[in-house]
């Protein structure tokens, strides 16, 4: 911010913005972070290649795969460059767009960038609506996607189902087999029941498991690779 206040986004009165996105009828800011402004920044290439040399130092330090937080917030002619720039010289390097909270064809006009994978909303449906299939059609011709029974943005599922675990299976189940990818954060094979939280979680909130899926988690792993099973 001191060194290059032309890349960060303020609003009419000079202020910091702040990321935000939509979840169910709130808004949450991420007041730690400030919005990056690559529309209307005075050095737009100055940004870009600063965002670039980051992914690139990342690389260095043995990552291979980056989870892009709501991607949508970005052009995507950046994230095209971006992945494009990367590729070239590690071509295996992975994108994720983590894109909840925007519409459908938000989702769609961020997967077109490049991503490798963008995440489903499989963890809210109804198994009556239509609009996960309407989802799933709008965007699955165009890139894979990850799925997920909790997330840390989510309540535990062993919470909201009150501890009952063919609860949990079930929903793992569906997730793997609609999904490309599952996403299953730690304790849920254990059917942890306190929220996750993404900066404060640590080892001391491990709890007494209320029952084990790891059996059950495996043999749906398994069933999926055998049958190849891979949606959008």
């Amino acid at each position: 911010m001191s060194e290059h206040p032309e890349w960060v986004a303020l609003d009419s009165e000079g202020a910091v913005i702040h990321p935000s996105c939509k979840q169910d009828d709130s808004i949450i800011v991420w007041t730690d972070l400030a919005q990056l402004d690559h529309r209307g920044t005075a050095d737009p290439e100055g940004l870009y290649q600063y965002c670039l040399a980051v992914v690139r130092h990342l690389l260095e330090l043995g990552f291979d795969g980056f989870r892009c937080d709501a991607a949508y917030g970005l052009p995507a002619e950046v994230w095209h460059r971006l992945i494009a720039d990367t590729k070239a010289g590690r071509p295996l390097t992975v994108f994720v767009a983590e894109t909840l909270g925007c519409t459908p064809w938000e989702t769609a006009a961020t997967a077109a960038a490049g991503f490798d994978f963008v995440c489903n909303s499989a963890k809210w449906w109804d198994f009556r609506s239509h609009w996960l299939l309407e989802q799933r059609k709008l965007i699955g011709e165009q890139v894979a996607s990850i799925g997920f029974p909790e997330s840390h943005d989510t309540p535990r599922l062993a919470e909201e189902m009150h501890g009952n675990p063919n609860a949990s299976k079930l929903w793992y189940l569906f997730t793997a087999l609609y999904s490309a990818g599952c996403l299953m954060p730690i304790g849920f094979e254990f059917g942890f029941r306190r929220a996750l939280h993404v900066v404060s979680t640590c080892a001391a909130d491990w709890e007494t498991p209320s029952f084990d899926l790891r059996d059950f988690i495996a043999s749906v792993n398994r069933l999926k690779t055998a049958l190849l099973v891979i949606w959008g």
